[in-house]
């Protein structure tokens, strides 16, 4: 009976980790792209300075912030999306199966039939 139960609270559990893992993955390259950017900007400062771009430039920072945010919040939907249904599981394992395990195992049945 508890085997049931497993694939209905398996199956959302790795659907939701594939999507944490992948928003994850890329808030952390666009992390990491964002850096990099920091620091090209940084080390040509001058050059920057010299022909006009830092608003081209804050624009696209800006921008990579943005990214970074995004898949930061998503990242964090879908962790809480995962974490209910945990809960829900053992509340649903038990209110049915240790309930019929007891039924079941400990001479509970003969006691209910003979009610």
């Amino acid at each position: 009976m508890a085997l049931l139960f497993v694939p209905i609270c398996i199956v959302p559990i790795v659907v939701l980790g594939r999507k944490v893992r992948k928003a994850t993955t890329k808030g952390w390259d666009t992390n990491i792209s964002q850096a990099s950017f920091l620091v090209e900007v940084l080390s040509g400062i001058r050059v920057v300075k010299a022909f006009g771009l830092e608003s081209l430039l804050v624009q696209r920072f800006r921008t990579t912030s943005r990214q970074v945010v995004h898949y930061a919040m998503k990242s964090v939907r879908a962790r809480r999306t995962t974490q209910p249904n945990h809960r829900n599981c053992l509340h649903a394992r038990r209110g049915i199966v240790d309930p019929l395990h007891h039924l079941f195992n400990s001479g509970g049945l003969t006691t209910w039939w003979a009610t």
